[in-house]
Order: structure tokens, then sequence, then C-alpha cells
């Protein structure tokens, strides 16, 4: 078998074994009294039952955004944390936007009927330290390799740098901005 072939095939199995063993779908019902979380197609080797959760169990929630997923957080006054990402290229395949308004119109909802805010907004991985850590590694990443073609020396450019820790770096910063100037 020539090493072309065998590259193409490992390409191929990257991307699909991943797909196969890492995408699940599920079903949250929201509902006056909590949450129904039915998980209709589950990843690999998991077994999980329906989970019911009340309104009173939740401490915080939170949506992150990130450019291929967008993270989906709740955690629970019992220190238990429920995770779900969503991919952004499904937005006109199922009703995630639409869950997002009616559970942040759900929480309102409760938070104003009761004496305290019950259910408050988390804090994004942007508003929290290690956000200002990722800002300053992006910063680094985007002045290295100027720094570095500045710099008399005998190797060759790399452009591929470019390309690969360019848009991430942006995307931190603006994050990281964007959460930070919110407050």
């Amino acid at each position: 078998m020539s090493s072309g072939l065998i590259l193409v095939l490992t390409a191929i199995l990257a991307y699909i074994l991943p797909l196969i063993a890492s995408t699940g779908k599920i079903e949250i019902v929201l509902a006056d009294d909590g949450i129904t979380i039915n998980y209709l197609k589950q990843y690999l080797f998991e077994n999980k039952k329906t989970l019911v959760i009340n309104w009173d169990d939740i401490k915080t929630w939170v949506v992150e955004p990130d450019p291929k997923f967008e993270l989906f957080k709740i955690v629970l006054k019992n220190k238990m944390k429920l995770s779900f990402r969503h991919k952004n290229s499904h937005d006109k395949k199922d009703e995630y936007k639409k869950f997002l308004v009616d559970f942040e119109t759900q929480i309102n909802s409760l938070n104003t009927y009761r004496d305290k805010a019950i259910i408050e907004y988390g804090k994004t991985i942007y508003e929290t330290n290690v956000g200002l850590f990722l800002s300053i590694l992006a910063v680094i990443g985007i002045f290295f390799p100027l720094i570095n073609f500045a710099l008399p020396n005998n190797r060759q450019i790399d452009y591929i740098v470019f390309f690969v820790i360019y848009p991430s770096a942006i995307f931190v910063l603006t994050q990281v901005y964007r959460f930070r100037i919110k407050k």
C-alpha cells in the first residue's frame, strides 16, 4: 500500500471516528417545576438515564461562544456541572437558539417572583483569570512570529503560523475584550 493511500485513509478515519464517538442528541424540556433532559442519542459507550432537575437545584448557568461549538453549562447547588456543546453550523437544523431564549425567559421569570436571584448567570472562561492568561498567550502568539521574522536567521519562514495562530489568537482577544467590557 502506498504511503499516500495510508495518509488519506488515516485522515478519513480521523475525521469520521470522532464524529461517531462524540456526537449525541438530547431533548431538553422546560416545565414550571424544572428541566428534563432526555438523551436521544448518546456518546459511544455511554448509558445515561433521563435527568430531571428542579429549578431550585440550579445555582448558575452560562453560554460560552466558541468558533465551532457553543457551550451551554448549568452548575447545580450540589456542585454537579452539566455541559452541552452545540455545533454552530446546526443552528438551522434544531431549536437551540429558541431553547436559549425560552430558558433565559424562564430564569428571568423565576428570579423576578422570588426575593433574590436564585439562578445567576455564571462567568464564561473569558471573564476569569484563565481568560486573561489565554489573552496573554494570544498576544505572545501574535508577536512571536513577527519578532522571529525580524531577527536575522537562516531559517525558512513558515507562513502556516499565520493561518493557525492568528485566527485563534484574534478570537480569544476579542472574546476576552467583549465579555470584560460588558461588565
